[in-house]
């Protein structure tokens, strides 16, 4: 695979980001529900804290988990996206975490949402956020790749 591999910005992206949202508040919201039912209530404290990381935790699982064995979440599948390494391959654990962890800085709602995110997509050369930029990734089209085969 010799074809340098850039990103898409197109509206897909960004349909893929909103739908990985709501899939991943589903599974928050399942997971919650569950532990709520199954902690003893009478320990809020303790319930509360243990609610919270479960929550946090599975969030970032998912994005993590789907990334990992797929080199793609629902979202991305679902809008004909895929994340590739820069030479075309599969996302191994190590990009994926990488991808994963830059999460918490460049999409998170207590720090301006996606917004920090999409403006590095959209501003660097091969419109790759920074977990793309330091795990050596890209979200291209599903079909681009395809042809580089």
């Amino acid at each position: 695979m010799n074809e340098e591999l850039i990103g898409t910005t197109r509206p897909p992206r960004y349909g893929a980001a909103v739908l990985d949202t709501v899939f991943a508040f589903v599974s928050l919201f399942v997971v919650g529900s569950y532990l709520g039912e199954t902690l003893d209530l009478k320990r809020s404290d303790q319930t509360t804290v243990v609610i919270g990381v479960s929550v946090f935790a599975v969030h970032y699982v998912y994005f993590f988990l789907f990334e990992w064995l797929f080199s793609a979440t629902p979202g991305k599948l679902l809008t004909g996206l895929t994340v590739r390494n820069l030479d075309g391959s599969r996302l191994g654990a190590r990009a994926a975490l990488i991808r994963t962890l830059t999460r918490l800085l460049e999409v998170n709602p207590l720090l301006f949402g996606a917004i920090p995110a999409a403006l590095i997509v959209y501003r660097s050369r091969r419109h790759q956020r920074w977990g793309d930029q330091l795990a050596g990734t890209v979200v291209v089209e599903s079909r681009s790749v395809s042809r580089m085969k």
